[in-house]
């Protein structure tokens, strides 16, 4: 009778438990985004653009690179953290502000005109939260090298935007935090 007592005691205290404990707790991802850190690239079209301009804006979740293109078609890329980026043009390690380097090749056109005047800041990101630099690397081997000094390896995605008789763009996000 005892051991039928403390069984049912004990099964009754631990129904209890199970039912008054709190729920685990599962952590959403940071304003939805489930994009990752791992290299991405596009390689399939084979087509070449020229670069018309580079412009940046900044989001509630994340930062945004946009490389507007000459041509209204899809466009190859690669895009990478990587530890060390090199300036070709001088041959040397090129340093970033941030704490990671995000490289960015795009597959040009050989006698593309575009050739910034200022090559360690192509365009102001002063007060983003994520992106610090955007530099230009070079052209060597069909493309056009970009690198973006980010504040840490943060999740990114890349996208292409085209519309037949407009100008394509590359899209770069950069989120904000994990």
């Amino acid at each position: 009778m005892r051991r039928t007592a403390r069984a049912l005691a004990t099964a009754g205290l631990t129904w209890t438990l199970a039912l008054t404990a709190p729920a685990v707790a599962t952590a959403e991802p940071y304003c939805g985004i489930t994009w990752g850190s791992t290299d991405k690239s596009q390689w399939w079209v084979g087509e070449t653009s020229t670069i018309l301009a580079l412009r940046a804006g900044r989001h509630d979740c994340y930062d945004r690179l946009v490389v507007d293109l000459a041509d209204a078609q899809e466009q190859d890329y690669d895009v990478s953290y990587q530890d060390v980026v090199w300036d070709f043009i001088a041959g040397e390690e090129l340093s970033l502000r941030g704490e990671a380097n995000l490289a960015v090749r795009l597959n040009s056109d050989p006698y593309q005109s575009w050739d910034p005047a200022g090559r360690t800041d192509l365009i102001d990101v002063r007060g983003y939260r994520t992106i610090r630099q955007v530099a230009y690397r070079g052209f060597i081997r069909g493309g056009v090298y970009l690198a973006l000094g980010v504040r840490a390896r943060l999740p990114y995605r890349v996208s292409t935007l085209h519309t037949q008789g407009q100008p394509s763009r590359l899209v770069i996000d950069v989120a904000h935090q994990w």
